[in-house]
């Protein structure tokens, strides 16, 4: 892609190419990389769009090696973008009931919760519900 351009200049790790008004790093670190994501995938009026605009945004003013590969984790890790991502699969069926059992102990079930988190009065950190039905 430099190859195009006649001139450029190496300042501070980036490398600004003459005709292209843009930056160019080699080797930046993965916290510019983001701030500069924010800014164009984030921000209310970047209007968090997919990886094809993203990228094509911030390649107005940018470019590093791997850039495609970088913005396209970063945008399918977007919790926003994922949170307002119209679902593609078929809706789920309803809730069957279970068939009524016909006596005691004839059906029984049981719910493990773990891992809840650290209580202050250090009570157990699991709970076993049984039910018979």
């Amino acid at each position: 892609m430099l190859g195009i351009f006649a001139r450029w200049v190496y300042e501070g790790g980036w490398v600004i190419v003459e005709g292209w008004g843009g930056l160019c790093a080699g080797s930046l670190d993965n916290g510019i990389k983001v701030r500069i994501l924010e800014g164009h995938h984030d921000r209310r009026t970047a209007g968090h769009l997919g990886q094809e605009k993203t990228l094509e945004s911030v390649l107005r003013d940018y470019f590093w090696p791997g850039m495609r590969g970088f913005i396209n984790e970063y945008v399918r890790t977007c919790d926003t973008c994922a949170r307002n991502k119209t679902p593609r699969h078929h809706h789920h069926g309803q809730l069957q009931p279970l068939p009524i059992p016909n006596g005691l102990w004839k059906s029984v079930s049981m719910d493990f919760i773990v891992d809840l988190p650290p209580s202050l009065l250090e009570y157990p950190r699991s709970v076993t519900q049984k039910i018979d039905l």
